[in-house]
């Protein structure tokens, strides 16, 4: 027979070796979960605001929708890509409503808010920064220019003066460029001779008003070059000296010659 003060020893026994396989609501675990650990049994529920989408689109100039940006900076939800070919992608976007930032030189920024579901497509047109003016007097230097060029060789002259815009050497406006005059030894050099004959005042036809997009938009068939001349036209000695243009065009290491012009830098 078990006596009294054994049965009360394997009660307790029983009572300890119970408690230990059981909870104490209240008490601390005292081996919580590490971070990123499921304390459930049951299957994690995936929240549906993590599903992730796309946007991709095109940009072009407003005027001429052939003119696709080759260049320029697209941004949404942190991301900045840059736009190549006209196009811009962005992956992995968690779905929502987001505010697509477009940004070129040459052309007013702009901002779309965009709902993202899944594989979506948002095509931008946006506008030119220069002033209706300032469009025009390009068009018309173009048109008087290189009227009778090939169409590349129409963005060519066009975009030789954006890029003299940009040169810190050159006026920084397309007005300041254009009508441009250096004056040495009390003689005025014009640096577009329709400037100084008058043809810069002849109306554009509209393959120049084009041009001017397409270079706008980033087209530079001339790899950023400064000036041109038509060799043709610009003898290679003039009084026993050699003309400027020619002078540019022999020191430059890169020429480049588009329908009856040589481009330099």
């Amino acid at each position: 027979m078990i006596g009294r003060k054994h049965l009360f020893l394997v009660i307790f026994l029983c009572l300890v070796i119970v408690s230990a396989g059981c909870k104490v609501v209240g008490l601390p675990d005292i081996n919580p979960p590490k971070p990123g650990e499921n304390n459930s049994d049951d299957d994690p529920v995936e929240d549906p605001n993590l599903e992730l989408g796309s946007l991709i689109g095109t940009v072009q100039d407003a005027a001429l929708p052939e003119a696709k940006f080759q260049s320029g900076q697209a941004a949404v939800n942190g991301q900045l890509i840059q736009i190549k070919n006209g196009t811009y992608k962005f992956d992995n976007i968690p779905n929502g409503t987001y505010k697509l930032s477009i940004t070129k030189q040459w052309y007013r920024p702009m901002e779309i808010q965009v709902l993202v579901t899944g594989p979506t497509m948002q095509n931008v047109h946006m506008t030119p920064s220069l002033t209706l003016a300032e469009l025009d007097l390009l068009a018309r230097l173009v048109y008087a220019e290189a009227k009778g060029e090939i169409y590349q060789g129409q963005v060519a002259v066009a975009s030789t003066i954006l890029n003299r815009v940009l040169d810190s050497r050159y006026p920084n406006t397309v007005s300041g460029v254009i009508n441009q005059v250096i004056v040495q030894n009390g003689i005025r050099y014009y640096q577009y001779e329709p400037v100084k004959n008058g043809s810069i005042n002849i109306p554009a036809n509209q393959s120049a008003k084009n041009a001017v997009r397409h270079a706008l938009a980033g087209w530079d068939p001339t790899m950023g070059a400064t000036g041109f001349f038509a060799h043709a036209k610009v003898p290679q000695q003039s009084n026993g000296k050699v003309p400027w243009v020619w002078q540019q065009w022999n020191q430059d290491p890169y020429k480049i010659r588009i329908g009856n012009h040589s481009f330099f830098r």
